[in-house]
């Protein structure tokens, strides 16, 4: 009795073992993709927090520019130290 359950299985051996792959396959791509949409949805949900956005563009709002554009015109004898 043993033996033949034996022989089954060894027999079906490749065929569990894809089995087990797919079902696997399947689990770890399901929790991917949940995990992928729970964080989109916090991610969106932050984004849209009013208080993240006012403090946002008051903290933007008084920053410098970090280049002053300036125009010169040039003369003729002017050079780099000059300028």
């Amino acid at each position: 009795m043993i033996s033949k359950i034996k022989k089954k299985t060894k027999q079906l051996s490749h065929f569990i073992w894809l089995i087990l792959l797919i079902s696997t396959t399947a689990l770890v791509a399901y929790f991917y993709d949940t995990n992928k949409k729970t964080q989109y949805e916090k991610l969106k949900k932050t984004l849209n927090n009013l208080y993240l956005q006012k403090t946002f563009a008051k903290l933007t709002s008084e920053l410098e520019d970090r280049y002053i554009e300036l125009e010169h015109k040039v003369k003729e004898g002017d050079n780099y130290d000059i300028i």
